[in-house]
């Protein structure tokens, strides 16, 4: 499978390509493997392929997820820049006999 890769682990790359299918063009993004006989990379059952047309709306989607999940994290207070109160170690009751 032709596209730009994105290297996911050692053994397996996400592709996203365009492709065209009894003359319609689709979109693919697909995790693909290197199998380990021949070398090549193979696709796997993961991934989405979609037609062409709805690229932009998923485009869009994804910039929306994204630039949520970003303001949102920005919205939170760092835990690492404010002082925590000290704790005190709690005392055993001693115990009678």
């Amino acid at each position: 499978m032709e596209g730009i890769t994105i290297e996911k682990n050692g053994n397996t790359d996400i592709v996203v390509a365009v492709s065209e299918y009894k003359g319609k063009t689709y979109l693919n993004i697909r995790e693909c493997f290197i199998e380990a006989r021949t070398g090549k990379r193979k696709p796997t059952r993961k991934g989405v392929t979609l037609d062409v047309s709805l690229a932009t709306e998923l485009l869009q989607a994804i910039t929306k997820t994204l630039g949520a999940e970003l303001n949102k994290e920005k919205a939170e207070p760092e835990a690492a820049t404010e002082p925590t109160a000290a704790k005190s170690p709690r005392k055993k009751a001693a115990k009678k006999n």
